[in-house]
């Protein structure tokens, strides 16, 4: 069994052609440009999906991870208040705030 051959796989056999031979190597024929062009639409979901990425990435880097909030944060689930109406608006408030 070979190995990895490149991206394209292993290559078929090659044809050998002595130096100086009476048959040059095939040229590629010739393309003109006709004007038409190729166009890519990317979907509203691929879109939202690219800019939720690029927030996660930039989470990431961001190292000011607070821990005396997170640890308030876990002591107010684990209590139960982020169930409180007030509560419940005021993060729905700050979420909308980060949309678009």
């Amino acid at each position: 069994m070979g190995g990895i051959q490149g991206v394209g796989g292993p290559q078929g056999p090659r044809p050998e052609r002595p130096e100086g031979s009476a048959h040059p190597p095939a040229q590629q024929p010739e393309t003109r440009n006709s004007g038409a062009r190729d166009d890519v639409t990317i979907s509203s979901e691929a879109q939202d999906a690219a800019q939720v990425a690029r927030l996660a990435q930039m989470a990431r880097e961001q190292d000011d991870i607070r821990e005396d909030r997170v640890a308030a944060a876990r002591a107010n689930i684990a209590e139960g208040l982020h169930r409180r109406e007030d509560v419940v608006l005021q993060t729905a408030e700050r979420l909308a705030r980060l949309l678009p």
